[in-house]
């Protein structure tokens, strides 16, 4: 029987098989199945997407669209920004769609407001943004700043997407190395995961920075950091809340700082670390409260 309800659905609507199938599962998984992931790289100067920019010049901030190699979800967008500082910002949405491809980060307020597009509230300034990476030189912060050049690249992975900038040469303790920060999202996720490697396998202190300021509301787990706090939008649209948190393994954290407008989590020497970076807004249902997304960072696992 389900053989012949197949059939007469793809001879009413003659769209590809995959396609139908694709219907039927997400009908049958639930919407929390049909998540999808996208990327967007691309200069200004053509606006066309490609795969990777390598240049020698480190610092193409202004250069490249959004400034920098972006990844998204239907949730959040991440962008990691190609210049030293290693931040990563952070774009909210309502859960609704994909939008990178239509809004290239910045839609108007018009299409916020009618459209019900997402928004770019997150201000990082001078700080780590989400999730962004530095080194840590016994109680200072040092940036990622390349002397060879950097690279940034976007792409599939088994089960999502991901966006990736790695610098090349960075000066710490008298010695160069290679650092790459890579963004990962699944289809059927709503988070990220963050990893951050020296390329050669040579150890570092790596520290992960969450802004936050005085007003904002900060949790600290045995496992998590969590911050929820009210943003303005540049083009004036109203207030937003938003919601950040880092979820990570206890045994690779050495201390934890609070400094500069950020909460600093310093890891242990390694050639890599990783985190699960959560994200939510007044402009969802699902973590649209600080309650809810309190109590979503708290039971969650570092791996789904």
């Amino acid at each position: 029987m389900k053989n012949h309800y197949l059939y007469a659905v793809m001879r009413a609507f003659p769209i590809p098989f995959a396609s139908v199938l694709a219907l039927l599962l997400c009908a049958g998984a639930g919407m929390d199945a049909c998540a999808q992931t996208a990327t967007s790289l691309f200069m200004r100067s053509d606006s066309l997407q490609v795969e990777e920019i390598a240049s020698p010049s480190p610092v193409l901030f202004g250069s490249v669209g959004h400034n920098g190699p972006a990844v998204e979800n239907r949730f959040f967008a991440l962008r990691l920004y190609f210049n030293d500082s290693g931040a990563i910002d952070l774009y909210s949405k309502s859960g609704e769609a994909l939008e990178l491809e239509k809004y290239d980060w910045y839609p108007t307020r018009g299409q916020t407001l009618c459209e019900g597009a997402g928004i770019d509230a997150y201000d990082v300034g001078r700080t780590l943004g989400f999730g962004g990476i530095a080194l840590w030189d016994d109680g200072r912060l040092v940036r990622l700043k390349a002397t060879e050049g950097r690279t940034a690249r976007v792409g599939r992975t088994r089960d999502g997407s991901f966006a990736e900038l790695t610098a090349y040469g960075v000066e710490f303790r008298g010695m160069e190395y290679d650092v790459c920060m890579r963004v990962e999202m699944k289809d059927r996720g709503r988070d990220a995961f963050l990893i951050v490697s020296e390329l050669s396998g040579r150890e570092l202190p790596f520290v992960c920075g969450l802004m936050c300021h005085d007003a904002d509301t900060v949790d600290i787990g045995r496992r998590y950091i969590s911050v929820w706090g009210s943003w303005s939008a540049n083009d004036g649209s109203d207030d937003v809340s938003v919601g950040t948190g880092i979820k990570f393994r206890p045994a690779q954290i050495d201390r934890f700082e609070r400094r500069d407008g950020m909460l600093l989590l310093v890891c242990r020497p390694d050639s890599e670390a990783g985190f699960r970076l959560c994200a939510g807004s007044s402009k969802e249902d699902e973590l649209g409260s600080y309650a809810k997304f309190v109590s979503y960072m708290k039971k969650l696992v570092f791996f789904n």
